[in-house]
């Protein structure tokens, strides 16, 4: 039989529930089509592994608790050499049995990976007890750095991806507390992401591991550079601008991706991480006495940090679209709806800008909402013509939490309150109702297209 995809098994599973709904086959037939592609054996081995999995890694967390808490719990009455002894020791066995499992007798992969993502936390926890044991007390958040860099040739030489996202975790977690701790914007952060731990993403293909660092990046731009060079009195006037044009920066970068095949799998992260940033940051514009308390910001001078900054972000997004524009035509049928896409990124590109130059709180009060609603619909639509049923539900989402924030923050000034109670649950009951059938709607066409 011709090998299939693990992404076909799961469509045609879903088609045979419709299928048999719409009466267009018997149940006999459908139980014949599942033999013929062996999709009851693959669901029993892919929920297997996926209970494997859980179960060594709750196991492996389990271990780990509880060997710490043994130790700590008798540290004070043990000398100093057997607890360096203890250390490494316990470090050094669980490593070693979990490679031992997983690529030596190799009949255990999921428990030595366990075992292999156990001993990194370990060594995380041994930084600790050394320190504690020597009395180590500056700057605990290189403790995090330290653990970070320790297992990286881990994650880098057995090609794990949860120890990677451990890495981008612990290293986003560090650049954060470093930045509040002594006030720097930590440019040593930076320079690891994008020369070691994004090519590890690309090279292991670790979209997860991608999607957390991205998020580091976007909080180290937070914390790092717009709080420290930032005014404290006006970092909510300067800082939504800036996220604003870097999540349409990382959105482009994913439109970019699309168009080579080598890349095409990490589109996906950072189309969905820009429109949770945007869809954010423009909700809070939505709210007038948010725009209001940005407007009385205003009349400061702006640092020329910020302008440094913000030029940086906006020139990089310029760039990006452009190159998306120019390698449209390079690809064959290609989509009109990405000329709608490009569109309506030049126009949320001018929104920050506006919000900088133009301090009027009603134009930007109607502004936000419009393109809330636009934002919203367009991303159902776009879910629709790319058969992305994600995209379908976070415009839906967003659809939902756009306008309940409105109706409630608008409606409850007009209504006595028991009315509008009874008025309000009637209408979200039926808003609900007409979103979720127009939700499956959507979700059967794309899947009929599939």
């Amino acid at each position: 039989m011709k090998k299939t995809s693990k992404s076909f098994h799961l469509w045609l599973k879903q088609e045979l529930e419709l299928w048999k709904q719409e009466s267009i086959i018997s149940g006999e037939q459908a139980e014949r089509i599942k033999e013929k592609y062996h999709l009851s054996e693959i669901e029993k081995k892919d929920t297997a592994a996926k209970l494997i999995t859980v179960i060594s890694i709750v196991g492996a967390l389990l271990i780990g608790g509880g060997v710490i808490l043994f130790i700590a719990s008798n540290w004070q009455t043990i000398p100093k050499p057997v607890k360096l002894f203890i250390i490494f020791a316990t470090i050094l066995i669980v490593n070693h049995a979990g490679y031992y499992l997983r690529y030596t007798r190799g009949n255990y992969p999921k428990v030595g990976l366990a075992l292999i993502f156990l001993g990194s936390l370990l060594f995380g926890a041994g930084i600790w007890l050394v320190a504690q044991t020597y009395n180590i007390t500056s700057r605990y958040h290189s403790g995090v750095l330290f653990w970070s860099l320790g297992v990286l040739p881990v994650a880098w030489l057995l090609g794990s991806h949860s120890i990677l996202v451990l890495v981008a975790a612990l290293l986003s977690f560090w650049t954060v507390w470093k930045s509040v701790d002594i006030s720097t914007p930590n440019f040593l952060y930076p320079v690891l992401m994008f020369s070691v731990v994004l090519p590890l993403c690309y090279t292991q293909r670790s979209r997860i591991a991608l999607f957390m660092s991205l998020i580091g990046l976007l909080l180290w731009l937070g914390f790092g550079p717009c709080l420290f060079y930032f005014r404290e009195s006006q970092l909510l006037m300067l800082i939504i601008p800036c996220f604003l044009v870097a999540s349409i920066f990382l959105y482009s970068t994913g439109l970019l991706h699309s168009f080579y095949e080598g890349f095409m799998d990490y589109q996906l992260v950072y189309r969905f991480l820009g429109m949770l940033v945007l869809f954010g940051f423009i909700y809070m514009v939505s709210f007038k006495e948010v725009v209001m308390e940005m407007g009385r910001l205003a009349i400061m001078p702006f640092p020329i940090s910020f302008w440094v900054i913000f030029g940086i972000l906006i020139l990089l997004s310029f760039a990006t679209v452009g190159v998306v524009f120019l390698s449209r035509s390079k690809i064959k049928d290609i989509s009109q709806i990405l000329n709608y896409e490009i569109i309506f990124i030049i126009i949320l590109l001018m929104f920050p800008v506006t919000l900088l130059i133009l301090h009027n709180t009603i134009f930007h009060s109607i502004i936000s909402n419009v393109i809330l609603l636009a934002l919203s619909i367009g991303i159902i639509f776009l879910g629709y013509y790319e058969e992305r049923a994600l995209f379908v539900n976070i415009g839906f989402i967003f659809f939902g939490i756009h306008f309940f924030t409105r109706y409630f923050d608008w409606a409850y000034k007009y209504f006595p309150r028991s009315i509008f109670f009874i008025i309000s649950g009637i209408i979200l009951i039926l808003i609900a109702t007409f979103m979720e059938k127009q939700r499956r709607k959507l979700l059967n066409a794309i899947r009929q297209q599939a």
